[in-house]
C-alpha cells in the first residue's frame, strides 16, 4: 500500500514573485546556509546539509511566481546521538516536492 501524500499550506503576507525567489534562489536564507549548487532551473541541483545529514534535490519543473517541483535524488539522515537511527536514512530519495504558489481569498 503506497502511504498518503503529504500537504501543507503556509500563508505569506508577500506577493507571488517574493516567495518564487525564496524557493528558486534564496535557499540558504530559509532551509541550511550550507548550501551548494544551483536551485532556480529546469535540471539545476542542489544539495542542503545540516552536519552529517544531508538532500540532494533536483529542479524538476519551473513554472515563474506560480510552481516550483523537486525531486529528491539523494539523501541520507543521521539521528542525533542518543536517537533511534531510521530504518530508512534515504526515505526521502524519490519523492516530489511541489511547491504552489496562489493568492488567498480576495487579497
Amino acid at each position: 500500500m503506497k502511504p498518503p501524500d503529504y500537504s501543507n499550506t503556509i500563508l505569506l503576507p508577500c506577493p507571488a514573485a517574493t516567495t518564487f525567489d525564496a524557493i528558486t534562489c534564496r535557499i540558504p536564507d530559509w532551509w541550511s546556509l550550507d548550501f551548494d549548487g544551483a536551485s532556480a532551473r529546469e535540471g539545476d541541483e542542489f544539495t542542503v546539509r545540516f552536519g552529517e545529514t544531508f538532500k540532494t534535490m533536483r529542479i524538476e519543473s519551473v513554472a515563474e511566481n506560480t510552481a516550483v517541483t523537486w525531486l529528491c535524488v539523494d539523501q541520507r539522515i543521521v539521528m542525533p546521538e542518543g536517537l533511534k537511527p531510521l530504518k530508512n536514512p534515504a526515505e526521502w530519495v524519490g519523492n516530489l516536492i511541489r511547491w504552489t504558489i496562489a493568492r488567498a481569498g480576495n487579497d
